[in-house]
């Protein structure tokens, strides 16, 4: 499936997910309007969860939905709150993750697996960083010091070599600026609360959901899990924990998913590859301080899990 059909367009407007967007957005002012009447840390998982839903919205934009008009569709989610993530890189990247061999190092821009060479040059402390990695808890802790620096960096190497990517990352940089001056200036959030909460909570929200959606069996077996949830999640996620039903059709709405899913018996689909889970907290119980298979990816033959 190439580009064009993963940015197809809806006929009509989505309304679900425009009533979504209402809501994120509506969180954000009220958030940010009285972050100060809350206990700072009941503050900060206010602003992880809702930079984590931010992240699904935008997930959910960059797919082409909710309307028939691109620029609209961006717009819904463009404004860096994560300060760190310019909106077309992330979907430039992650339509890519859709078009090539899942979880492949060095293809994927998605996987945290490294290549056999690429770990043989890995000292003691660089590979128990990705051991920690391989695990939920690992994940959650480590993985934004893993996934921000490597989107920046990379940025920064590909700016020096297109213009368009350069022009990309200033027009970013600016719009960072005006959302630091709104967050830090205007509101008066403490910069500590939002970098901690928003920004790397945020982040980490995502990767609750993505920790285990991808594992990188031998083909024609899926790479890509199904995790049963409950409906506070699902929202949270807008459903892309159905995650074999979203890669198999990526153009549909998150709300048609869990149908479709059951229509496609996606869950059985998914037991034979990647893995089905009941819920996060099976996740969470399986894999909280133990790996998700080694860091190295195996190339052609499975991990024990």
């Amino acid at each position: 499936m190439g580009r064009d059909d993963l940015r197809r367009a809806p006929e009509r407007t989505e309304w679900p997910t425009v009533g979504v967007a209402v809501v994120v957005w509506g969180a954000h002012l009220a958030l940010f309007t009285w972050h100060d009447t809350m206990p700072w840390p009941l503050t900060m998982v206010a602003f992880a969860v809702l930079g984590g839903w931010y992240m699904s919205l935008q997930h959910e934009t960059l797919h082409g939905h909710p309307s028939p008009w691109p620029v609209l569709n961006a717009a819904i989610a463009w404004v860096p709150w994560s300060l760190w993530l310019p909106f077309r890189v992330y979907r430039d990247s992650h339509l890519l993750h859709h078009d090539i061999d899942l979880t492949l190092p060095g293809v994927d821009p998605e996987s945290f697996y490294v290549s056999p060479a690429a770990w043989d040059r890995m000292g003691r402390v660089r590979r128990a960083v990705r051991w920690v990695n391989r695990t939920f808890v690992g994940r959650l802790v480590v993985g934004p010091w893993l996934g921000i620096p490597a989107t920046v960096i990379g940025g920064v190497r590909e700016a020096r070599r297109d213009t368009s990517v350069r022009r990309t990352w200033f027009v970013h940089v600016a719009a960072a600026v005006a959302v630091g001056w709104l967050v830090f200036g205007v509101f008066g959030i403490p910069w500590w609360l939002y970098l901690v909460g928003y920004v790397w909570g945020g982040l980490a929200v995502a990767y609750v959901r993505s920790f285990a959606e991808h594992f990188p069996v031998p083909e024609p077996a899926t790479r890509c899990a199904m995790v049963r949830s409950n409906a506070v999640m699902s929202l949270l996620f807008m459903n892309v924990n159905h995650h074999h039903t979203h890669h198999s059709l990526p153009g549909v709405a998150w709300y048609r998913l869990p149908a479709l899913s059951r229509a496609m018996g996606a869950v059985a689909i998914a037991a034979d590859g990647a893995g089905a889970y009941r819920g996060y907290w099976q996740i969470v119980r399986r894999y909280g301080v133990r790996p998700l298979g080694h860091p190295v990816h195996p190339v052609a033959e499975p991990l024990p899990r």
